[in-house]
């Protein structure tokens, strides 16, 4: 029973780290100057670092080209690889946009990641149906508030108006608590 568990372990929950990011994103040439990508509700599941306890939702990407993109199935596969890793979830957000930035290097990337977090769920006098949500960014989508709202509604989130709440996080901010 013991080993068995173990395998279930390293095969399935903890097999991202057999891959690395980078080697999942594959860039394609594209005449694209304008236009944005993203992909919306890439579901996963996860094992929190701190609780060795599940965590699962979906995430959300998006990105502006800057002559290189990828296959959409190629984004889903990062989420994957990224999140079958003992992870936070703040750190699965800032991952996703760091291994964009580095495979694609686009004008500026977006991901939002909402998740139910059974640590909170499951643990005594802890309950709560809360949606957990976070963002991180990079490039331009950092630095330019209009890139950043677009990508922001591509990823189906309204950003906060707020600009001190931005800085406070250095781009990996939590958005809401729902």
């Amino acid at each position: 029973m013991a080993a068995r568990v173990a395998q279930t372990w390293q095969r399935e929950l903890l097999s991202g780290y057999r891959q690395e990011p980078e080697s999942v994103i594959r860039p394609l040439r594209a005449r694209v100057q304008e236009d944005l990508v993203a992909v919306r509700g890439i579901e996963f599941a996860s094992i929190c670092r701190h609780h060795l306890l599940p965590f699962f939702g979906s995430a959300h990407i998006a990105y502006a080209p800057d002559g290189k993109i990828t296959g959409l199935s190629r984004l889903g596969r990062l989420v994957d690889c990224l999140s079958r890793r003992l992870q936070l979830q703040e750190t699965l957000t800032r991952q996703i946009v760091e291994a964009l930035q580095a495979g694609l290097r686009p004008r500026g990337a977006a991901c939002v990641v909402e998740a139910m977090h059974t640590c909170m769920t499951m643990r005594r006098g802890r309950k709560s149906s809360s949606r957990i949500v976070t963002a991180a960014f990079s490039g331009s989508a950092r630095r330019n508030a209009d890139l950043r709202r677009e990508l922001m509604a591509l990823c189906g989130q309204n950003p906060p108006a707020r600009r001190s709440a931005r800085k406070a996080h250095r781009g990996r901010r939590v958005i809401a608590s729902r």
